[in-house]
């Protein structure tokens, strides 16, 4: 029996009696199958209750203790027992224990059932059936003690709610074997419904109220005409005909398939508005096949589930065993023994069900014939007869009448066209309800569950592989429905989300492939509704995705293409908004413009267009001031401006214009510090913190590349260090934050063989060392990270930096040909390529000679492809050996007479 609970689902119903023609409906007051079915609108422990029982009063009175047992709470009561939660003394163990509910008021009636049940009960021993621990007498009534299982009931799981289909296979499977155990023992339950069904711990399922149970050879019942035992909405047609004869074993494979029938659609197979409805339901019509209420349930599986509903108690499953053996069949993924009914058969059942209708329409049929031939016999006979004018008449009459009998069977047939069109409507109709349904819980789901574990990489492996169950859950959905566009985003969704986990662990190829999955499903839908505006902002969203990850592989030009696609989608969809949006909506949509503009101007950076990535950072300014009030107020609002006036430092730098471009980072800096010290501790404060080292970390680069004053820059390095290595502290599995103080690493190696800078360390918490163990450190981080997906550009790039700061020159050889045959022309890419190798070029040695004479090439390449960024070659410190080498200068001199040089 099950723990209390204090909510109150509706209650079961023990049995239903119907009485004789000429007597109203009678049903027993319900019986809850554990106590989390238990209302407070029953007798209380400290209230007495008349109930009614087959018409006759019956006092209910209270439980008296028992030897043995102490009582330690009600769980549940009914019209005929009553449970309670009690621990047996002696065995010190907790139990259920049940009593005779109308103490010594009891009928002969009800004692014999009430002792039935524990008599079939304690002869069985099965991990599916709840256990009897002990049967006794108090004061002269009888009581058993039950095993105690606390877990609830199987229809408080299903409330409604469409299950599993393999779940649902395997706890019927379960059910079916423990009550062929029974059947072999020769007792029937005849009351078998998901509320009689108790889970216990690990959600195994138990068979419990065997109130109703009878054994094969009990002949007690057959004289009891016209009374009904079970519930109808589970019980067996020969159950709800009161035919005792029929009642079997076959009868329990009936509940079952019901119970099946529950778990796949979330209701019973029939369910009317009154006690005798549902029993002429259960009688005379066929179920709705699961299918068609629950689009996800396997055609194998519904053919099981309805074979075990037929009518006739020979075409069901012979035995509780043989339906087990066919479950398993189809969990194992073998074939079934059940067929799927075909259409003679389903005739010759309506036939059967509707006797009278079907002896009409073959009635008709005779006599058409009849008539038929009697008219060609008169016809042809006048025709011999009447002269050539009535001849003639005659056949103008057969005409005219011919073509009114075409008339009424065109019309026969258009309301039947139109009656099966209106069925087909509703049908399609229910089925994308029921899809709509199916897919926004997926959705739901998979948007919780990923929320909650996204913060740790750790759990990468477990967020993928509830996601990849998400979608085939939802390519099940899409399978047995009918084709919607508009819904398939769900789909995209889930394509969306496996690709920016595998973003998050670095596995970025994999990224790509399921990042591109989603971006052609909403491309495709987008085509097909041009002016929606959800579709283009999904769409919009997926392009970025999508950009960031083929980025990381080398593809600079298709990440600026698919930005750049972002940002008309969002330009478009705020034109829309505009004209016919609410204001908020409006707000919402110049705020994606900006960003999206703040995106493109980033790619130009990196792209070496620093003009380009101006323009467009200060069209990003210019909507972000445009937003109406709160917004730029917003957290999310002012990170992205602070991370934009960042990047305008950068592009100012590289364009010349360097006391701009100082004070650019310098705001940054003071923005993002003063949000840190408004923000209260907790996740947002974290990333504030990152924001702040990020920004130090920059400030550094300006002054080591365009002050050239190394002292200044170890001063930013060693403050970004502090920050990077305390939140690396915090969360060891951060790939971000690994990166973050990788890259520390490397610039501190830059500046730490500088007097003035290992000076400047001095005040910050970093441990002064050799240039050589900060470089060692960079290379074994950006090492682990590079293993995780060899196809991350950005990944190898950044450890052929590593090799080259260390001297592996050989390493930088063979990763520089890598880099060089994946990229292509990518210009990023290509820039850093030959930076690597200018590191390892600056001596006389001939593997020197050769690194430094391919970094020409490398770079030759890039400035013939569109190369903008002259301050990046004129002072990044990886470039030194290249600079100092007389070839510079004719490459500067291409480089004017492609590209103007800024003035």
């Amino acid at each position: 029996m099950a723990q209390p609970t204090n909510l109150s689902p509706p209650l079961r119903t023990a049995d239903v009696t119907v009485a004789p023609t000429g007597r109203r409906e009678s049903t027993s007051i319900p019986l809850p199958s554990s106590n989390s079915e238990l209302t407070n609108s029953l007798p209380g422990p400290d209230h007495a209750a008349t109930l009614t029982s087959g018409g006759a009063a019956v006092i209910v009175t209270e439980c008296r203790n028992i030897a043995g047992y102490e009582i330690l709470e009600e769980l549940g009561r009914g019209g005929m027992g009553i449970v309670y939660k009690a621990r047996h003394i002696a065995l010190k163990r907790v139990v259920a224990l049940k009593m005779i509910l109308a103490g010594a008021h009891a009928r002969s009636k009800d004692l014999e059932r009430f002792r039935a049940e524990a008599e079939a009960v304690a002869r069985f021993q099965h991990p599916n059936i709840v256990q009897i621990h002990e049967v006794g007498e108090a004061d002269g009534l009888p009581y058993f003690s039950l095993e105690f299982v606390e877990y609830g009931t199987l229809s408080k799981k299903i409330a409604r709610d469409p299950q599993e289909p393999r779940y649902a296979a395997e706890t019927v499977e379960a059910l079916a074997r423990a009550m062929q155990y029974a059947h072999e023992r020769g007792v029937i339950h005849r009351d078998l419904k998901p509320s009689n069904i108790l889970l216990a711990d690990g959600g195994v399922p138990k068979i419990t109220d065997f109130g109703l149970a009878k054994r094969f050879d009990d002949e007690s019942e057959r004289t009891q005409t016209g009374q009904v035992l079970g519930t109808p909405s589970y019980m067996a047609p020969e159950q709800a005909s009161a035919d005792f004869d029929k009642v079997g074993p076959p009868t329990d494979v009936y509940a079952l398939g019901a119970t099946l029938y529950d778990l796949l659609t979330g209701r019973p197979p029939f369910s009317g508005s009154s006690v005798l409805d549902t029993l002429e339901m259960v009688r005379t019509r066929e179920p709705v096949p699961p299918g068609s209420l629950a689009g996800h349930v396997p055609r194998d599986l519904e053919t099981i589930c309805l074979k075990c509903l037929q009518k006739d108690p020979a075409r069901r499953y012979t035995t509780a065993g043989a339906l087990a053996d066919d479950l398993r069949s189809f969990l194992d993924g073998k074939p079934i023994k059940a067929r799927p009914v075909g259409s003679m058969e389903r005739a010759w059942r309506w036939a059967k069900r509707n006797p009278w209708l079907a002896a009409m329409g073959s009635a008709v049929a005779i006599l058409l014939v009849a008539v038929a031939t009697i008219t060609s016999v008169l016809s042809y006979n006048l025709s011999i007869q009447k002269r050539a004018a009535e001849d003639t008449a005659i056949r103008e009459q057969a005409a005219r009448e011919e073509a009114q009998r075409l008339e009424r069977l065109a019309l026969a047939e258009q309301k039947k066209a139109e009656k099966a069109r209106d069925q087909e409507t509703a049908a399609r109709k229910t089925s994308a309800e029921q899809r709509q349904l199916a897919l926004n819980t997926v959705r739901d789901v998979l948007i919780r569950v990923d929320e909650l574990m996204k913060k740790d990489e750790r759990l990468v492996p477990i967020r993928l592989d509830i996601i990849r169950q998400m979608v085939t859950n939802v390519d099940q959905i899409r399978d047995h429905a009918l084709k919607n566009p508009l819904e398939d985003n769900t789909e995209a969704l889930a394509y969306t989300r496996i690709g920016q986990v595998y973003f998050s662990g670095n596995r970025i190829t994999d990224a790509v492939e399921w990042l591109t999955k989603a971006h052609v499903i909403l491309k495709r839908m987008a085509e097909e509704a041009p002016n929606d505006k959800r579709m283009m902002r999904d769409l919009a969203a997926a392009c970025q995705s999508l950009a960031d990850a083929e980025w990381r592989l080398g593809h600079g030009s298709k990440s600026r293409a698919l930005q750049a696609e972002a940002l008309r989608l969002q330009m478009r969809r705020a034109e829309l908004i505009e004209k016919n949006g609410f204001e908020m909506e409006a707000a919402d949509a110049a705020l994606e413009v900006a960003e999206a503009y703040a995106r493109v101007a980033y790619d130009d950076l990196r792209l070496g267009r620093p003009a380009d990535a101006l323009r467009n950072y200060l069209a990003s300014e210019k909507s972000f001031e445009a937003l109406p009030p709160p917004l730029p107020q917003w957290l999310k609002v002012r990170r992205i401006r602070s991370e934009s006036r960042v990047r305008i430092g950068d592009a100012l730098s590289r364009l010349g214009r360097t006391d701009e471009a100082q004070k650019s980072y310098l705001d940054a800096l003071s923005s993002r510090e003063e949000l840190l010290q408004n923000t209260r501790p907790g996740p947002n404060a974290v990333l504030l913190k990152t924001d702040v080292g990020q920004s130090r970390m920059y400030l550094g680069d300006f002054f080591l590349m365009a002050r050239n004053d190394a002292t200044t820059a170890s001063l930013y390095y060693g403050q970004c260090f502090d920050i990077f290595q305390a939140a690396l502290a915090d969360n060891p599995q951060n790939l971000d934050i690994r990166q973050r103080l990788a890259a520390t690493y490397y610039r501190l190696g830059l500046v730490a063989g500088q007097r003035h800078g290992i000076a400047a360390l001095a005040g910050a918490a970093i441990e002064i060392a050799p240039q050589a163990r900060y470089y060692a450190e960079c290379l074994k981080m950006r090492e682990e990270l590079a293993k995780i997906d060899k196809t991350d550009m950005q990944g190898q790039v950044e450890v052929l930096l590593s090799y080259a700061r260390v001297g592996r020159i050989d390493d930088v050889d063979e990763t520089a040909k890598n880099i060089l045959k994946q990229a292509g022309t990518d210009p990023q890419s290509l820039f850093q390529t030959a930076c690597g190798l200018s590191i390892v070029g600056g001596g006389t040695a001939d593997a020197a000679v050769r690194c430094r004479d391919q970094a020409f090439e490398v770079l030759d390449k890039l400035i013939h492809h569109g190369w903008e960024d002259r301050f990046g070659l004129n002072t990044d410190p990886d470039l030194d050996a290249v600079r100092r080498d007389p070839r510079y200068k004719e490459l500067l001199k291409k480089m004017d007479t492609l590209i103007p040089e800024p003035g």
